[in-house]
């Protein structure tokens, strides 16, 4: 692979979430043309908003336009990804900006959907279910569902799942796989997350982790971890009550790491949240919020804990008081 496709590939794993941002950003950093590359792509994500003036269809010949010009001025093959053989295209309906990739190599009718900073988006899936990608999150699909119903993601997705007793409905992730017949589950699975974590709502599911051969068995309220780097799994009867807040706009925090909740707001609010000293990033914190901004979030936080926080060139800065 030519570095430039390298440098390609790193920006998608950056968005996607398959990597820790903070790493793959200083590797684009010290190429200036991929650098530039990342920030027209980071602003072409997080801007583009359905509440602007112009018409649906004046914003989708603008910003193919956009790509085109951007194409020919650097000759960068911007999405033209030879390992994925992929087509870029930009389609709005209802008002709202949605991505697809269609890989063309494999299956011409696999459509992969993509929510950038800050965005949580609703798929209405073929069979009639309906998934919900939290920021930063991806999730491949078939045009159409045969007799199989099977979906892959990275990130976190919570799903309603259509009752079919007859085809069983998988979630397919690099650690583990999910298989359901109906119910109401979520899934996270971010690449900088040192954990896979699992956890239901509604009905049954089956949690298989194909690497050591397991599969559990989920009940309502039930939250499943699985620790990536050991493969060590903890069950907890009644964990998973309010962490699918994020679907309307809230986020919540159960008995989780500082250093992890700092990703997520990081994830949501699209601002960086550094954290001093070691010591304070293994405090762990359990909250519920609906609809406060950030400072609001930090400063509850920060005094719950002890903790003090200040503003920054890039975000937020979290230490000891």
């Amino acid at each position: 692979m030519t570095e430039n496709n390298q440098n390609l590939h790193k920006i998608s794993e950056y968005f996607s979430g398959e990597h820790e941002q903070e790493t793959v950003k200083s590797e684009l950093d010290q190429h200036p043309e991929s650098s530039e590359l990342f920030n027209w792509v980071s602003a072409f994500w997080t801007k583009l908003r359905p509440h602007s003036p112009e018409s649906s269809e004046t914003i989708r010949q603008l910003t193919l336009q956009k790509i085109n010009q951007k194409k020919k001025s650097k000759n960068l093959l911007f999405w033209n990804f030879a390992k994925y053989a992929a087509i870029f295209i930009l389609l709005i309906s209802t008002g709202t900006a949605t991505y697809y990739f269609i890989n063309k190599e494999t299956n011409p009718n696999i459509i992969t959907v993509y929510s950038g900073i800050g965005e949580i988006k609703s798929v209405s899936l073929p069979d009639g279910s309906v998934a919900w990608l939290n920021a930063q999150s991806q999730m491949s699909y078939p045009e159409k569902f045969t007799n199989k119903r099977a979906v892959k993601i990275t990130g976190e997705v919570y799903f309603e799942v259509e009752h079919d007793e007859k085809n069983t409905f998988t979630v397919h992730s690099k650690y583990v796989n999910i298989e359901v017949y109906g119910t109401k589950f979520m899934v996270s699975t971010y690449g900088d997350n040192p954990n896979v974590s699992t956890c239901l709502f509604e009905g049954s599911i089956a949690m298989e982790v194909p690497t050591i051969k397991k599969t559990l068995e989920l009940r309502p309220g039930n939250l499943v971890t699985l620790e990536k780097s050991t493969m060590n799994i903890t069950k907890e009867e009644n964990g998973a009550e309010g962490l699918n807040k994020w679907i309307s706009g809230g986020i919540s925090f159960y008995n989780e790491p500082l250093s992890e909740i700092a990703k997520k707001l990081q994830r949501k609010f699209g601002t960086e949240i550094a954290i001093e000293g070691s010591k304070i990033q293994c405090m762990k914190l359990t909250a519920d919020f609906e609809e406060e901004n950030l400072h609001q979030i930090l400063t509850y936080m920060c005094s719950y804990a002890g903790l003090k926080f200040e503003k920054t060139k890039k975000g937020y800065l979290i230490k000891l008081n």
